[in-house]
């Protein structure tokens, strides 16, 4: 895990930045991890230390669940770090729960990859089902170029 969350590939690979904000957690904090791809990267790359607390929703699958609970975790213990851990398509689904953070004051920090893609139905969808990816593409990377033309 260590060789993998280290590599300096460019692109980066996502282990890279789950295994450098795994060392900078404080030895107290509550960390959330949203379903999908980025579940994953919390497993592998996110080193658990014996006064943390995690959370996933584990087999409910349940998309999205990653900022309110770790709303929950800041309102019933507020002074530890509380992390929420999200792929851009579980984050896109529930973002505006950030205006909960803010108008409760609440230090929440999120930590969100970008893939461009509901990374775990794309895979479900090829390895499950045997079909080709249908719908999971998010928005492009870059804006899409106007099509209005002069005439």
């Amino acid at each position: 895990m260590s060789e993998r969350g280290t590599r300096r590939d460019v692109p980066i690979k996502p282990q890279l930045p789950a295994w450098e904000l795994g060392k900078r957690l404080r030895e107290e904090a509550i960390v959330s991890c949203d379903s999908g791809t980025i579940t994953t990267w919390w497993a592998h790359q996110v080193p658990v230390k014996r006064s943390q607390m995690h959370a996933v929703s584990g087999s409910m699958e349940s998309m999205a669940c990653v900022v309110p609970c770790a709303i929950a975790a800041q309102v019933a213990y507020p002074e530890r770090q509380c992390i929420a851990i999200a792929g851009d398509g579980g984050f896109t689904m529930l973002m505006a729960e950030l205006a909960t953070c803010a108008r409760y004051a609440l230090p929440v920090k999120v930590s969100v990859f970008k893939s461009d893609t509901l990374g775990q139905i794309k895979w479900e969808h090829l390895v499950f089902l045997g079909n080709p990816e249908c719908g999971c593409e998010l928005q492009p990377s870059s804006p899409p170029r106007s099509r209005v033309h002069a005439r």
